[in-house]
C-alpha cells in the first residue's frame, strides 16, 4: 500500500514537471531567414512599418545578417531618416570578409543616402568606389553622369557617355554631341579656340 502511494506521488510529480516545462518554456524564436523573407514581403506590399519592425528583429537576433542591415538602412532613408541610414550603412563598410557584390550594394546605398542629405561630393566618392570594384557597373556610371550634368562638367559627362556606350553596346550620339557642344562653348568663352574647335568637330 505504501509503495503504491509513493508511485502515485512520483507519477503526479513527474506529470506536473512535464506540464510545467511545456507550458512555461519560451516559444522558440522564428528563424531569422524566415523573418527576413517576411520583411521583404512587407516591403513589396508597401508596409514599411511592418518591414522595419521585422528587420529590427532580424538584426537583433543575428548581428551578422548584413542583408537585413542593408535593407533596414534603405528603409530608414526612404522613411525620412537619411542620417541614421548613413550610420547603418557606414557601419557595414568595416565588416570583415565582405563579398564584392555586397560592398558594391553598400556603396550604392551610401551614394543614395548622401544625395538625400544634399552631399553630392560624398555621393560621387561612393559611386567611384563601385567603379573601383567593377569598372563596368552601369548604375554607378549613370549616377556619375547625372552628377556631371548637374555640375555642368561637360568634358566628364562626355567621357561617361562613351563609357556607357561600350557597356551597353549601343550608341548615344545625340547626348554625346550635346555635351561636346557645351564643352566647346566653355572652351570658346575661356579663349581656348583650338580646344573649342576640336569639341565642335567631335560634335558633328
Amino acid at each position: 500500500m505504501y509503495l503504491t502511494i509513493v508511485l502515485i506521488v512520483l507519477a503526479i510529480s513527474t506529470a506536473g514537471g512535464i506540464f510545467a516545462y511545456f507550458t512555461r518554456r519560451p516559444k522558440p524564436r522564428k528563424n531569422t531567414d524566415s523573418l527576413y523573407t517576411d520583411a521583404l514581403n512587407a516591403m513589396v506590399r508597401g508596409d514599411s512599418d511592418g518591414a522595419m519592425r521585422l528587420l529590427r528583429d532580424v538584426v537583433k537576433q543575428d548581428t551578422d545578417h548584413l542583408d537585413a542591415y542593408l535593407q533596414l538602412g534603405d528603409l530608414l532613408r526612404e522613411e525620412g531618416n537619411p542620417k541614421q541610414a548613413i550610420k547603418v550603412h557606414h557601419s557595414l563598410t568595416v565588416r570583415p570578409g565582405l563579398s564584392e557584390n555586397l560592398r558594391m550594394h553598400i556603396h550604392k546605398s551610401l551614394a543614395q543616402d548622401y544625395m538625400t542629405v544634399n552631399e553630392p561630393g560624398q555621393a560621387r566618392k561612393e559611386a567611384e568606389m563601385i567603379l573601383n570594384i567593377d569598372k563596368k557597373d552601369v548604375w554607378a556610371t549613370e549616377f556619375l553622369l547625372y552628377l556631371a550634368e548637374q555640375n555642368q562638367n561637360w568634358g566628364r559627362a562626355a567621357q561617361l557617355v562613351k563609357a556607357l556606350e561600350k557597356m551597353k553596346n549601343e550608341a548615344d550620339i545625340t547626348r554625346l554631341s550635346r555635351f561636346k557642344v557645351y564643352e566647346g562653348m566653355e572652351k570658346f568663352e575661356s579663349d581656348d579656340r583650338v580646344g573649342a574647335e576640336g569639341c565642335f568637330q567631335k560634335a558633328v
